[in-house]
């Protein structure tokens, strides 16, 4: 297992963390995280982790915002 330093996409990016990272993401991939109590189920045996990666993203997603019916009055 490593461990890598993540940087948020949302929110404040100068929070950075460390996660567990058992699929071998590379450096500036796209990943989800799993944070808190249930990072520690992601693993087989016991370790003291916080966050862990359980996922690489393929492409960054992109968010389309419909302002269909919406009024700025």
């Amino acid at each position: 297992m490593k461990l890598l330093v993540i940087e948020p996409c949302f929110g404040n990016k100068s929070d950075y963390f460390v996660a567990a990272d058992e699929l071998g993401a590379g450096e500036g991939e796209l990943v989800l995280v799993s944070k808190g109590e249930t990072a520690r189920h992601a693993l087989d045996k016991f370790a003291p982790i916080d966050a862990i990666v359980v996922g690489i993203v393929d492409g960054e997603p992109t968010i389309e915002i419909s302002r269909a019916g919406v009024s700025n009055e």
